[in-house]
């Protein structure tokens, strides 16, 4: 089965070349099978059509020079490749001018008719403003030429200060700057005389200007920081916290007892139970038919509570076991 070229995806509009359409003046082939027309493409035309007069270019145009069958270009478009192979698939009659009069480019060309132009409009536009920018340089060079080398030196100063200005930069910094980038050029200032003249006027002008910038600096200070200074200093300022106090507690008996401690020890000592567990006590005392009784004592059966005086007791047998240790009797002393 023979292959058809055929075209996938968007066609492109570039113009990489030019599109030629040649029309016989008799048609080749047989009464079933025969062509008049042949569609080309070329990048250089003139040298395209040479070679299809040689019968060279063609295997088309190479029979009909053999026949002496006569041709004409008759249509010249903008195109690529991919525009040809996709107009090769179709009949050239309905696009020939010479055989349908009043016929229009194809629709694939007027897209690429139209985006050539679309480009030589922009590239006019560029090629004009460029034009412009040239009459600008031209300009500020012939202005510049008219001047002095010291007005040349004075008008580069004063740009250079509007800058510094503009940057945020203070009198002391552009004073050190100008002091720096200068520096070299002090000892080329005298080469010749209008480099002299440049320097000066370039000098006397940063100091003119200089003069100005110092004097509107108090004014600036006097009106406060701005809000972005004032946010930034509201930020690295400290809050006023007042100091933690975190005393530690003495008395009498040694730092690491509270007043609260020893008096609880001295009421289990003397058999009285404090005044928070004797409260807890009458509040969970075994009541019958409910109330608060919810089980607490029941490990105690019909016997009576455990009194204060037993617990009393039985801190007395600790601290007597814990200071038969020699160690602990001869290094540490109760505090109690």
């Amino acid at each position: 089965m023979p292959q058809t070229r055929r075209s996938h995806g968007k066609v492109p509009t570039n113009a990489t070349g030019l599109l030629y359409l040649l029309c016989f003046r008799e048609r080749l082939g047989t009464d079933k099978h025969s062509i008049k027309h042949y569609l080309g493409y070329a990048e250089d035309l003139d040298a395209r059509l040479e070679r299809h007069r040689a019968g060279r270019g063609a295997r088309v145009t190479q029979v009909l020079r053999e026949r002496g069958i006569e041709w004409d270009l008759v249509a010249v478009w903008p195109g690529n490749r991919t525009i040809e192979n996709q107009l090769k698939l179709h009949s050239a009659t309905r696009i020939c001018p010479e055989c349908t009069p009043g016929a229009e480019p194809p629709r694939q060309v007027q897209a690429v008719m139209k985006a050539e132009e679309k480009r030589r409009a922009r590239e006019a536009r560029k090629a004009a403003r460029q034009v412009e920018a040239a009459q600008r340089r031209a300009a500020v060079v012939a202005e510049q030429a008219a001047k002095s080398p010291y007005e040349r030196g004075a008008d580069m100063a004063q740009r250079w200060i509007r800058g510094q200005v503009e940057a945020g930069r203070t009198a002391e910094q552009i004073a050190a700057t100008n002091a720096y980038i200068t520096g070299p050029l002090q000892e080329l200032s005298h080469a010749n005389g209008a480099k002299a003249e440049t320097f000066h006027g370039w000098s006397e002008a940063v100091q003119v200007e200089l003069a100005r910038v110092r004097e509107s600096e108090p004014t600036q200070q006097a009106a406060g920081p701005g809000p972005a200074e004032a946010q930034a200093t509201e930020r690295s300022a400290p809050a006023d916290q007042p100091e933690r106090e975190e005393p530690m507690p003495e008395n009498g008996k040694g730092p690491w007892l509270t007043d609260e401690l020893i008096d609880r020890i001295q009421k289990l000592d003397a058999g009285e139970p404090p005044a928070a567990e004797a409260s807890a006590e009458a509040e969970y005392e075994p009541t019958t038919g409910g109330g608060l009784d919810d089980g607490r004592f029941a490990d105690y059966g019909d016997g009576p509570a455990p009194s204060w005086e037993k617990t009393a007791a039985e801190v007395n047998d600790w601290e007597a076991e814990a200071w038969q240790t020699p160690e602990l009797e001869a290094d540490f002393e109760p505090p109690y």
